[in-house]
């Protein structure tokens, strides 16, 4: 067994799972964040606050993928297991957050998910960049195309090239609409929003670790450490560590 880390573009790893080059390990719990860690999340990566790293294992040539991994990571089931490059010890929330983010198609089979990502992510809500909060935000459907505000999945347009021309599309038929209700300076500002938040995503780094050649066993002991590593800080330990401010 062997351990590599490098750092690398958080778009990068989107891409690779939208290729299915990423599978989450079978030892991972279900997906269990709701709306405000997903929001926390992208606020984070719009103010470049670091989202942690992320943990890779490959068993090796001889292991049997399916039956080592989960069959799904947020929307995506069709996995690439000849170029697969690796199961994921560490980091599937916020990986799947981000295909569930960028997903155009919203027609999505309610079967096989958790009730967390039901919960999250198939509600009568919708994630959006908002001009008014200058934030990505859930807001009821209803109110997912009015005002100034444009769509989760238009935030990566670098993604695919279907995410590009849609994105580009949309803005265009946006624009018409909010030419007539917002003065040219409102909307100006929104796009330079967009294009920032853009950069944002396609920007962010993190740090990836890939354990190779690891055995079950091996994989099973770092994946308890990390569950375990560390206690949960109390807010009394909280106001005690700042108080010297």
């Amino acid at each position: 067994m062997k351990t590599n880390q490098s750092a690398c573009f958080l778009f990068s790893l989107m891409i690779d799972a939208f290729k299915g080059r990423m599978m989450p390990a079978a030892m991972n719990r279900e997906y269990v964040w709701a709306k405000h860690d997903v929001e926390t999340l992208c606020d984070s990566i719009l103010r470049n606050i670091p989202i942690g790293s992320f943990l890779l294992w490959q068993p090796g040539d001889k292991a049997d993928l399916t039956k080592l991994a989960r069959a799904r990571l947020a929307s995506i089931e069709d996995f690439s297991l000849d170029s697969a490059l690796g199961l994921l010890l560490d980091g599937q929330n916020r990986l799947a957050t981000l295909i569930w983010l960028s997903r155009l198609d919203e027609s999505t089979d309610l079967m096989g998910l958790s009730t967390r990502e039901r919960m999250t992510w198939c509600s009568e809500e919708r994630l959006v960049l908002d001009a008014e909060t200058q934030r990505i935000i859930f807001v009821p459907e209803s109110e997912a195309t009015t005002g100034l505000r444009l769509p989760a999945w238009a935030l990566t347009p670098s993604l695919t090239e279907e995410h590009g021309k849609r994105t580009k599309r949309l803005i265009m038929e946006r624009y018409e609409q909010w030419k007539d209700q917002f003065d040219e300076a409102s909307i100006d500002q929104f796009i330079d929003l967009h294009e920032l938040t853009c950069d944002a995503f396609k920007m962010a780094r993190t740090t990836v670790t890939i354990i190779e050649d690891a055995t079950v066993e091996e994989a099973r002991e770092i994946f308890m450490r990390i569950c375990r590593v560390g206690v949960q800080m109390s807010q009394e330990d909280f106001d005690r560590a700042v108080a010297w401010i």
